[in-house]
Order: C-alpha cells, then sequence, then structure tokens
C-alpha cells in the first residue's frame, strides 16, 4: 500500500494550456508512438486548436511521460493518443491520463465514451470499466 501511496505522489496529470506542454505533450506522444514528432503535430495540432479536443500531459517525478486527447460533443466523449513512453509504462499513468479525460466528460454531465485505444492497453481499460465493441484494424504505407 505505501508503493501505491508512493507512486500517486510521483504521478500527476495537467490540461495542455501553454505552449511548452503542447510541445512536450507532442514529443511524449511521438515517443510512444514511435514516430516523428512532426506527424504528430500535424495530425493533432488542428484537432487541438479547434477548441473542441482537450489534451493532457502525465508526469512521474516531474518528467512528461503520458499523453491523452478528450473530444466532448453533444452524444458523448472519445478518447484518443492514450499512451505512456516506454520506461514509465506500469506505474498507473495510463490510468491517470484516462480519468482525466474521462472526469472533463463528467464535469460537461457527459456519461458515455469511446476510446480508441491498442491491444496493449486493453486490461487497463478494462479495469476502469470500458467493454470491447469493435476492432478496427489499421495499415500504413510509407510510398504513396
Amino acid at each position: 500500500k505505501t508503493d501505491r501511496l508512493l507512486t500517486e505522489v510521483l504521478r500527476e496529470v495537467r490540461e495542455v494550456r501553454s505552449i511548452e506542454d503542447h510541445l512536450q505533450w507532442i514529443n511524449v506522444a511521438a515517443g510512444w508512438l514511435n514516430i516523428d514528432p512532426a506527424f504528430v503535430d500535424q495530425f493533432f495540432t488542428p484537432w487541438i486548436k479547434t477548441g473542441k479536443y482537450i489534451p493532457y500531459l502525465g508526469f512521474y517525478e516531474g518528467k512528461p511521460a503520458a499523453t491523452s486527447l478528450a473530444y466532448l460533443g453533444d452524444l458523448g466523449a472519445s478518447l484518443y493518443c492514450l499512451g505512456t513512453l516506454p520506461s514509465f509504462r506500469n506505474r498507473g499513468l495510463g490510468t491517470a491520463v484516462t480519468h482525466a479525460c474521462l472526469k472533463a466528460a463528467k464535469d460537461k454531465n457527459i456519461d458515455q465514451a469511446v476510446l480508441y485505444g491498442s491491444k496493449m492497453g486493453q486490461t487497463m481499460y478494462k479495469k476502469i470499466g470500458f467493454k470491447l465493441m469493435q476492432t478496427i484494424r489499421e495499415y500504413s504505407c510509407t510510398q504513396p
């Protein structure tokens, strides 16, 4: 129990509001996605700039380590870009950034959420209360 309390003290999640936090969010997402930060910026920044998507950055011992992105719509919430840098996994950060999105939804009286996540996070999503509804396969090609 002491280890769990210590981990909670070392963990922090905050909404991204500054340019510095936004750049950290991009770099952390690129790190766990294992892709170029420019691609993350090109893909997600336009979403965030609409004001309809709320990015969250998770920290462990003051170091940026996890990301999430919440869309809060009229029909419910959608959660995207949930992930943790490999060296910070299994410390509750994925759960923490997911809960930040769900709290934002609850604060707007939204009681339904969908999550687009990976198989790696499936156990954590189920613990939080999500149920697998559909499996989507995504393919990419480096050549046009």
